[in-house]
């Protein structure tokens, strides 16, 4: 009965360990490989009902992206996970992770510390897997919005943002938040075209 349970949980164990590496693709991968890797996490796909586009490269064309929502794993938030890839050659370009946090029964005034601890946690599963990030990010910073409010007054929003080089790509974690617009924590992985 000892090396039933021992086995059991020498598997499960390695499990953790397996997914814990693979939680960030750090290598580019195509189309293909996608649901194998989602598959890993239990993910289950989303089917945009509305034509999605990427417009902040406009070098390649892009095909409809691949959509999966992640449960909660490895003490990491769920996460709307997001392929991006071009239509001539099935090459993923980049791969977004917009975290879902439960803040449903937290005070709004204390939905920002929540906010950062989770993106503090995200910023440590990173830098455990690539190394640290230059020094001096992360901080919070005020910036202006672009878009002014309903009222016509300026606003402004908090935000963290932590950048990583590896390999060939470029990783960035990113919270913003503001009263007037809520919260986003966003964490994309690019690599060149």
């Amino acid at each position: 009965m000892k090396s039933k349970t021992f086995a059991l949980l020498l598997f499960l164990l390695s499990v953790n360990l397996y997914s814990q590496k693979d939680y960030f693709n750090y290598n580019q991968i195509t189309v293909k490989d996608i649901a194998a890797i989602e598959a890993k996490f239990d993910s289950y796909e989303n089917f945009p009902k509305f034509k999605t586009f990427y417009a902040s490269r406009s070098k390649a064309e892009y095909a409809q992206p691949k959509c999966f929502t992640r449960k909660i794993n490895d003490g990491l938030p769920s996460a709307s996970v997001r392929y991006y890839y071009t239509k001539n050659d099935s090459i993923v370009r980049d791969i977004s992770y917009n975290w879902k946090i439960n803040i449903y029964k937290v005070e709004q005034s204390k939905r920002s510390k929540v906010y950062n601890t989770e993106f503090d946690k995200v910023v440590k599963f990173i830098s455990k897997q690539i190394g640290e990030p230059e020094p001096g990010q992360g901080k919070k910073k005020t910036v202006e919005d672009i878009v002014e409010g309903i009222d016509g007054k300026k606003s402004y929003s908090s935000e963290r943002r932590v950048e990583w080089k590896y390999k060939n790509c470029k990783i960035t974690a990113s919270l913003i938040w503001s009263k007037e617009h809520g919260e986003s924590f966003i964490t994309n992985i690019k690599w060149e075209e």
